[in-house]
């Protein structure tokens, strides 16, 4: 989780490249690692901050999935620079809430777009074209590792394992929620 203990601890955001690309070499054991964090502007860094993490993509490729913006008419408005989708697969974040501002539904695909989830699971699993959301339960219902925790090597490789591993925030700060019907 990119939360505030974090952020106080790598720096500001948006956070220079490297350090997804360290986040990347950390996880390089899970089954699936997904960034939502949006990669269609050049970094703040410079050009050599960009290569780092496209380096780190293609050590681990197919592996990653990083978020698109679709409009409802199935248009990209943001994608990963061309730099980063070569070695990734890509799947939109958006989200329609239902007539509650609680999102409960999901398409698995826009347009010739597939959602972040469905980008992120092999092939061969059948999903239907649109389903309804099983949360499991409320925030840190699923272990949430601060990512100054993965980054300072205090979690056990054996965690990351065989994992399903989503990188984003978690930070109030960085206005990254939605309504659930745990919450936001």
């Amino acid at each position: 989780g990119i939360d505030e203990r974090s952020i106080d601890a790598v720096g500001p955001w948006p956070w220079p490249r490297a350090v997804f690309a360290e986040l990347l070499e950390l996880t390089r054991r899970a089954s699936v690692v997904g960034i939502d964090v949006s990669m269609s502007d050049p970094s703040r860094a410079g050009p050599e901050d960009d290569a780092i993490l496209a380096a780190a993509l293609a050590r681990i490729p197919d592996s990653v999935t990083l978020p698109l913006q679709i409009s409802e008419r199935g248009a990209i408005i943001t994608q990963p620079l061309p730099l980063f989708q070569a070695d990734t697969r890509q799947g939109f974040i958006n989200v329609r809430p239902d007539h509650d501002s609680i999102g409960r539904h999901a398409p698995a695909t826009i347009g010739d777009y597939p959602s972040f989830a469905r980008a992120s699971i092999p092939a061969a699993v059948a999903v239907p074209s649109e389903y309804r959301i099983d949360y499991r339960g409320p925030e840190q219902t699923f272990i949430t590792i601060p990512a100054s925790v993965a980054l300072d090597k205090a979690v056990p490789e054996r965690i990351f394992q065989d994992a399903i591993v989503l990188i984003g925030a978690t930070a109030p700060s960085l206005n990254d929620t939605v309504l659930t019907p745990f919450g936001a």
